[in-house]
């Protein structure tokens, strides 16, 4: 279960993160208006899943059933906070691209690949900020002598 899709299961508890409680269905309509539509049969196995967990807990509330992350879950998602939320979302939505991708269409793989090409270019300079400011460079060949 689960292996065909995983970045959804990180898209779930990103969703929760951020807006506190969801039901299967409200999380389906932000997929689709992100671009990235998901099925049922996709995301209520892995609601299961995380429930099964204890990553998430659910409530029923009317018709509805409410998932919410458990004290487990937020431990999760903190473990993730400090990546740059941009490149976590590109990073997500570029893995849907190619599980979803039909790779006997040149389009769509040279659409996978300016994609790949900008998260490259996220990752360097995301990676060049995490540096930070270059040290100084002491000159040692006078041995500290000005």
């Amino acid at each position: 279960m689960g292996r065909g899709f995983p970045h959804v299961k990180g898209l779930l508890l990103d969703y929760l993160s951020s807006h506190g409680e969801m039901t299967g269905y409200t999380f389906l309509r932000y997929c689709e208006e992100e671009g990235m539509p998901v099925s049922n049969g996709t995301v209520y196995p892995h609601l299961k899943h995380l429930e099964d967990h204890g990553i998430i807990s659910a409530r029923t509330e009317g018709r509805k059933k409410l998932y919410a992350l458990t004290g487990k879950g937020r431990a999760i998602v903190r473990l993730h906070e400090n990546k740059p939320p941009e490149l976590r979302k590109n990073l997500i939505y570029f893995l849907h691209l190619l599980g979803a991708a039909d790779w006997n269409r040149c389009e769509n793989l040279e659409k996978l690949l300016g994609f790949l090409s900008a998260m490259d270019r996220e990752l360097r300079r995301v990676a060049k900020e995490a540096e930070g400011p270059a040290a100084p460079v002491h000159d040692t060949s006078t041995g500290g002598r000005s």
